[in-house]
């Protein structure tokens, strides 16, 4: 499975949250830009961290902001009235066919999606 990941998974995953290594182990992950600048922008982020995440990053395929993925971001938010930011990854993950994982209820407003929303245990 192709699956899209946001910024609060990849959080649990590199602290340790077995569920999640479970769901993500064998399939082909993919993130959005915005999840690697959400991330790397959290301004407490140590530098041991930081490496962590880097080291992560490296193992995930990036997807850029296009067109297609700008006219589809415009679709959704005018839709589902959740965050640009949002918009734009629930966009990449429609534009590119991936299962978007996510623990954000904001992204259930959003219909014609492959969205898996994780709860923590």
């Amino acid at each position: 499975m192709n699956i899209l990941v946001d910024t609060n998974i990849i959080i649990y995953h590199t602290n340790g949250d077995s569920s999640l290594e479970q769901i993500l182990d064998g399939n082909t992950i993919f993130v959005s830009d915005i999840t690697e600048m959400e991330i790397f922008s959290y301004p407490n982020l140590s530098e041991n961290d930081d490496e962590l995440l880097r080291s992560y990053f490296d193992g995930l395929i990036r997807l850029s902001i296009n067109d297609r993925v700008k006219t589809e971001a415009i679709k959704i938010r005018k839709k589902s009235k959740i965050r640009l930011l949002d918009a734009i990854i629930a966009a990449t993950a429609k534009v590119y066919d991936l299962v978007f994982i996510c623990a954000d209820s904001d992204f259930d407003r959003i219909q014609d999606f492959k969205y898996m929303k994780y709860e923590r245990n």
